[in-house]
């Protein structure tokens, strides 16, 4: 029952004519019938019963205009042609405006020239049938001109506006694919920069908490041992720590007010790169790790962005061995090739207890910063019982 009743409803939307064209159709209905009875003088309507309905038929036919194109086209044709049977000059000017509407009509919805074409000449040969048994038509060839020069121009009129006005869809569409493409594009571009942020976060702070981890138990070990001096270093170790930790955070998330010139640009330091790496060492040395680092590349072999991911990749490293092998030796690696530059971050096995099985955030971070400039990323268990990381950028490593 459902389904009948939507078939009932989409046969009633198809067939339903436009309420303009209903009103358009009842209004030349209106004139015609009123010509068909009061025609001119010069007009001989033969039977106006029979023109009359002939006339209904063909004028209502118009309100379906833009639903069935051609079948109105060819119901106003025929119409006006058997119309005109009876008498020679029975014609009307409601009839003359009906064909015009019907051909223009045509003229806008059919896409193929040819089609067009041949409709305006079957609209010309019925005009043409008409005033050839019109008798009068000697005594008006200026309006006859007229009129055939109006029917010329309906088709060609009807051309140019629909062209213009699929022009004008076409450029509507390209104007919203374009706003779709911008929102598109504004989205992952957002989505990109919170990825990017969250993983900086990640990094900065997991190996701050890291070292401030072993800085803090470094000074427990200082404090029970009497050795004031040591645990209050370490706790200013700690500090610094945190706010170069909070100084980061600031830089990834947001620009304050008091951190920009008197022109308006920033304050803030240069990201860190591969020179920072003997300091990142050198603190871990500091809070008691066992790190070791042998470089030998050369200043400058990647661009800055390679260069900043290479670094995080070090850090990251550094910080899973410190979180998964406490105590553990830690040699890392900086190697010039000809390829570009290789770092390798390898750990001994465990002295003490680890954090346990980490998320694995650090290690898709590590490639995903690889992938982005081109390089590499092997990690998995060593020789050795612990732990190795291996990555390696190009030197013409540029952003992808």
């Amino acid at each position: 029952m459902a389904a009948y009743s939507g078939w009932v409803s989409s046969m009633s939307a198809r067939w339903r004519p436009a309420a303009w064209d209903v009103v358009l159709a009842v209004g030349l209905l209106l004139l015609g019938l009123a010509q068909i009875h009061a025609p001119d003088p010069h007009r001989v309507i033969a039977n106006p019963t029979f023109s009359a309905i002939v006339w209904t038929v063909t004028a209502m036919s118009l309100a379906w205009r833009r639903r069935f194109p051609w079948v109105t086209f060819t119901v106003v044709i025929a119409g006006l042609t058997v119309e005109a049977l009876p008498a020679p000059d029975s014609g009307t000017l409601a009839g003359f405006v009906a064909l015009l509407v019907a051909l223009w009509t045509v003229a806008r919805v059919e896409p193929v020239l040819e089609k067009t074409v041949g409709a305006s000449a079957v609209a010309l040969l019925a005009l043409l049938f008409h005033y050839a048994r019109d008798p009068m038509a000697s005594n008006a060839v200026e309006s006859i001109q007229a009129t055939y020069a109006i029917l010329i121009a309906t088709p060609v009129c009807a051309r140019i506006v629909s062209s213009s006005a699929r022009h004008q869809a076409e450029l509507e569409v390209e104007v919203a694919n374009q706003a779709t493409q911008q929102l598109d594009a504004a989205r992952a571009a957002t989505v990109a920069e919170r990825a990017r942020i969250s993983r900086e976060l990640h990094d900065v702070i997991a190996h701050s908490l890291s070292v401030a981890i072993v800085q803090s138990m470094a000074a427990q070990s200082a404090i029970a041992d009497g050795a004031s001096d040591d645990a209050l270093r370490r706790v200013a170790a700690i500090e610094n720590s945190a706010r170069q930790t909070l100084a980061d955070m600031r830089r990834l998330v947001t620009i304050d007010a008091d951190d920009t010139t008197e022109a308006g640009q920033a304050k803030l330091g240069p990201q860190p790169g591969m020179a920072d790496v003997p300091a990142l060492v050198q603190q871990l040395l500091e809070a008691g790790a066992d790190v070791s680092l042998e470089r030998s590349e050369p200043t400058g072999r990647l661009s800055p962005g390679a260069d900043l991911a290479l670094f995080r990749i070090t850090q990251e490293a550094l910080t899973n061995a410190l979180n998964h092998a406490p105590g553990a030796q830690i040699r890392v690696r900086v190697i010039a090739c000809d390829q570009g530059v290789e770092l390798e971050v390898v750990n001994g096995p465990a002295r003490r207890p680890g954090t346990g099985p980490g998320s694995g955030r650090g290690l898709i971070g590590m490639r995903q910063r690889a992938d982005m400039y081109q390089g590499t990323l092997l990690c998995g268990p060593d020789p050795s019982g612990g732990f190795s990381i291996r990555a390696q950028l190009p030197t013409d490593a540029t952003r992808a």
